[in-house]
């Protein structure tokens, strides 16, 4: 699985910058907080990554695309990553990453529905 969860990931990366960045940043704020690590029962870095991804997939002022994912995605093929659109541009003007961040926050403390919604 860890080999499908980096193909994951990187398929999402090319498909636009603000992936890693928001993962990235997320999990620097999870780090310095104390609440990352799954070994002390916290959630995992790629935990956070899905959340990032997943917040940028369903903000409905970003509305980042869900990528089709081919049946041989994480046998280890060489062409395993999922195809991403040629061009994907934002719906609008790029946002900043500190404007991505507080839109985590936001969704995640306001509008993620704890106990229905899963990630």
């Amino acid at each position: 699985a860890p080999l499908l969860n980096t193909a994951l990931l990187r398929a999402y990366a090319r498909l636009h910058p603000a992936v890693p960045a928001l993962a990235a940043a997320t999990k620097l704020w999870a780090k310095a907080e104390g609440v990352c690590g799954a070994q002390e029962g916290h959630l995992s870095s790629y935990a956070l990554a899905l959340m990032a991804l997943y917040c940028l997939q369903v903000v409905p002022c970003l509305r980042f695309p869900t990528l089709p994912v081919p049946t041989s995605f994480g046998t280890g093929a060489e062409d395993d990553d999922p195809p991403a659109p040629l061009q994907w541009h934002w719906p609008g003007p790029e946002r900043p990453l500190p404007r991505l961040i507080c839109c985590f926050f936001r969704f995640f403390a306001a509008d993620f529905r704890w106990g229905s919604e899963v990630v």
